[in-house]
């Protein structure tokens, strides 16, 4: 069907296999510098962000003949 030189190739890649969060830099602004005499912003120090994105599979497959 594929010939005498013909063959199958499969791979398989993943990335972040663990699943592993990795978070990125907590918000650095303390103030929000309106005004003056303005309480410190409730999101201050907080870590909102991810540096990596979530597990990634994929599957490819390549066919020669």
């Amino acid at each position: 069907m594929l010939g005498a030189s013909g063959g199958v190739e499969l791979r398989l890649e993943a990335f972040n296999v663990f699943n592993r969060a990795n978070v990125g830099i907590p918000n650095r602004v303390v103030f929000s510098g309106a005004s003056e005499g303005d309480p410190p912003l409730s999101t201050a120090g907080q870590i909102t962000t991810m540096a990596t994105d979530a597990r990634q599979v994929q599957l490819g497959v390549k066919i020669t003949f």
